[in-house]
């Protein structure tokens, strides 16, 4: 589904108007809170009907009957966490409630993230790409700060450059990985290079910009961009979660004293997650996470040892991603 927040829509930038339904465990869904968190539109540590953009938690748990029946509900949402104010119990409610006789979109996927708008109660959208994007280009018109764009004008084309690497190498390809089954079949050995082949491109693009004197962060810039954003939920993944359930422990981590990936981890450890107090909020490793007791997660745990917050009953870490694949950010411009 994909409508457009804009001055010309019936969508129009209003602060407090629209909500977001997202699972922390999820990758894609984490992306969305960097923007929030980045752009003003959503702070932890406040409550959330004072937001400007309202957010709701879902569950990880699937509730109804089988998918393509009426009876499929998707994800549920926990009792007295809808904060939109409707009460809707499930992601079902979500997708149906503006449209005529509360059943006119039915029970097709019904994925999460998504973007409601309030008013209406219709959903605006369910792509995280572009809600990124909208998000970020109408900002300050939807109650954020004036902190500048994640995506400039004049840095788009890099940003999607760096995208292009990073989407089907690591956001896209830990999943090919995992639906390809073990090192040794022929879809895993397929799709493990393009993981490996990533990290690795990553870490020289960081080298050649400590090399030339530039900032730290992905385009050599000394603030994050949208490139940035898109990469860190899954690279804040991947050594406690993605190289043990979906690389089946095959290849190189990004940690660790025999890594071949030092300013990665630096960027990750140092620049993301611990220059950024806002990005730095958004991170639940305990939701996060699929195994609490696994050793893998230590490295993400050191990271968010002040997230005190009791362990959310998910076992599954990336709950409301569609399989296969999607296109990349489009370009689409909002006026």
């Amino acid at each position: 589904m994909q409508g457009w927040i804009s001055s010309v829509t019936e969508f129009s930038p209003e602060p407090g108007r629209y909500h977001i339904y997202l699972n922390y465990g999820c990758g894609w869904c984490h992306q969305l809170l960097g923007v929030l968190a980045l752009r003003g539109l959503y702070r932890s540590d406040s409550d959330c009907s004072e937001q400007p953009i309202t957010v709701t938690h879902c569950g990880c748990q699937r509730a109804g009957g089988p998918r393509g029946t009426w009876e499929y509900q998707g994800y549920s949402i926990p009792p007295g966490a809808d904060a939109t104010g409707v009460g809707l119990s499930c992601m079902r409610d979500v997708y149906n409630v503006g449209t005529p006789g509360g059943c006119g979109y039915g029970t097709n996927q019904l994925t999460i993230p998504v973007l409601l708008d309030k008013k209406s109660k219709r959903v605006v959208s369910n792509d995280p790409a572009q809600i990124m994007l909208m998000l970020d280009y109408w900002a300050e018109s939807l109650g954020g700060g004036s902190s500048g764009s994640l995506y400039t004008p004049e840095l788009r084309e890099e940003i999607e450059a760096v995208n292009s690497v990073v989407y089907p190498g690591i956001n896209n390809g830990v999943y090919c990985c995992w639906f390809g089954g073990r090192p040794g079949d022929a879809r895993f050995d397929e799709a493990f290079p393009l993981v490996q082949d990533a990290l690795a491109w990553l870490e020289r693009r960081l080298a050649d910009n400590k090399a030339a004197g530039k900032g730290q962060f992905l385009l050599g810039t000394s603030h994050p961009t949208l490139a940035d954003v898109r990469a860190f939920p899954h690279l804040f993944r991947f050594d406690g979660i993605y190289h043990e359930m979906m690389l089946k422990g095959h290849g190189e981590r990004i940690f660790g004293e025999s890594s071949r990936f030092p300013l990665l981890s630096t960027w990750l450890s140092q620049h993301m997650f611990g220059q950024l107090s806002a990005q730095r909020a958004t991170c639940k490793s305990r939701r996060a996470s699929i195994a609490p007791t696994c050793p893998c997660t230590s490295r993400m745990r050191s990271m968010t040892a002040s997230d005190s917050r009791p362990a959310h009953g998910c076992r599954r870490a990336m709950c409301g991603r569609r399989s296969g694949k999607r296109k990349a950010s489009a370009r689409r411009r909002w006026r």
